[in-house]
């Protein structure tokens, strides 16, 4: 893991009912892979208030649209192997003899949790080619995106808490509560 970023929602699923009694439209969207920000006509979120968005079938303005959410953050990923005998070898003129191509992932819900910078990992999930979001949110440049679900750590030891290790936290508690009374 090269970079992360802190936590962060997306949208899974867009629900919206209209309580016309004349219309009573109802839609669901799955969002596949999850989205950032909804759908233009189910954006009840701009600009961080409450908007008022209307039905698309009777334009009506009792019109409720519910988000399901869930937790998100994003890594990128760098080879671990070295490539520089198979491109030395090429006639490459670069100076950069390594592989140093960047995989953008996301990851959702537990996968997301106790993800640390530096860590050699593996991850399973489906590639999407998605626009890249650079300055001024524009979206011009497409990229492969990694949408991961599961996450393997391959040089991770299981840290396992013994009854010492508990009997030396509660003596070291109880010093720490006798000096600063």
């Amino acid at each position: 893991i090269v970079s992360l970023s802190s936590p962060y929602k997306v949208i899974s699923k867009s629900q919206s009912i209209c309580e016309n009694i004349r219309c009573n439209y109802t839609h669901s969207q799955d969002c596949n892979p999850p989205r950032l920000l909804p759908v233009k006509y189910l954006d009840n979120m701009a600009n961080g208030n409450d908007e008022t968005v209307s039905c698309k079938k009777c334009s009506s303005t009792a019109f409720n649209v519910k988000h399901t959410f869930l937790n998100a953050r994003s890594i990128q990923l760098e080879d671990s192997c070295d490539y520089s005998l198979k491109e030395s070898t090429s006639n490459n003129n670069s100076s950069d003899n390594y592989n140093n191509d960047r995989l953008d992932i996301i990851l959702y819900e537990n996968a997301s949790q106790n993800v640390i910078a530096g860590e050699i990992i593996q991850v399973e999930g489906k590639i999407y080619v998605e626009r890249k979001v650079e300055s001024g949110n524009k979206g011009k440049r497409l990229v492969n995106v990694l949408h991961g679900n599961k996450i393997f750590y391959l040089n991770r030891e299981k840290i396992e808490i013994t009854q010492k290790n508990i009997e030396n936290f509660q003596r070291w508690e109880k010093i720490c509560n006798d000096a600063y009374k």
